[in-house]
């Protein structure tokens, strides 16, 4: 399988992550999360993931590569080009 698009549902510690590792391999990635202010933060690590991975190696090409492929979404509308799909979401019990 050849994959070119990257779809992570939740873009918190973990699927920043995630996002900054696929992104960082030349995939278009795209993260989905609840609400405009975890957009924001979600991007936001993978910036500071991609820069401090990146800049130890010197690669700020590919840094700006990172950076350009990932996006970031608040619903799953234009996904249909998401060739695979992880999920990060904070598990949350029910407190009842």
């Amino acid at each position: 399988m050849n994959i070119k698009t990257v779809g992570i549902v939740g873009c918190g510690l973990m699927g920043a992550g995630i996002a900054q590792t696929v992104a960082e391999s030349g995939c278009t990635t795209i993260v989905r999360e609840l609400t405009p202010e975890l957009v924001e933060k979600g991007l936001g690590r993978i910036r500071v993931l991609s820069t401090k991975v990146l800049r130890e190696q010197a690669l700020s090409a590919r840094r700006d590569q990172v950076w350009r492929v990932s996006k970031a979404r608040l619903t799953l509308a234009g996904w249909r080009t998401v060739t695979w799909l992880s999920e990060a979401i904070v598990e949350v019990r029910d407190a009842s």
